[in-house]
């Protein structure tokens, strides 16, 4: 059947123009699926660094506990060692001791001072002890110039 100008309704139409195209919808949705995946990822990640955060924030707080702990044990064998030979040390060894046990500062801050206070004792007894092997070793090598050598009536001396 004509329709004006002797066509048909729709002969001049393309059926493809009506398609409909979704690609834009389509990679609205895949962008937003990326989006959402990363930010689970994110999430993810973020409580996962939270979780080992927590895990360090625990074992420093063990350390600290352990250098306080050490620290003060120190304390007390260094008073008990050296407070009747040298009173004037008690006092600084105590009130070192209180520094570490300071309510007003964190426990890591006492645990810093307790590692730093531990590693000077330390450093004091190997001095002591190097010191204690050199006047023993002195004593030694003395003791050997004074024995007499052998054959001779007379007394001499490895120093002789």
């Amino acid at each position: 059947m004509p329709y004006g100008r002797g066509k048909m309704l729709g002969e001049g139409l393309d059926p493809r123009m009506f398609l409909l195209d979704y690609s834009g919808f389509a990679d609205a949705a895949k962008t937003q699926a990326e989006g959402i995946s990363q930010l689970g990822q994110g999430i993810v990640s973020g409580a996962s660094s939270i979780a080992s955060g927590m895990m360090k924030g625990k074992e420093m707080t063990k350390a600290a506990t352990l250098a306080r702990k050490t620290a003060s044990q120190q304390i007390d064998g260094m008073i008990s060692l050296y407070g009747d030979t040298m009173p004037e040390i008690k006092p600084l060894l105590e009130q070192e001791k209180a520094m570490i046990n300071d309510p007003s500062l964190s426990l890591l801050e006492q645990g810093q001072i307790a590692s730093g206070l531990s590693e000077r004792i330390n450093n004091l007894i190997n001095m002591q002890t190097s010191a204690l092997n050199m006047q023993m070793s002195q004593e030694k090598l003395r003791q050997l110039r004074m024995q007499p050598m052998g054959g001779g009536s007379g007394m001499k001396t490895l120093g002789d």
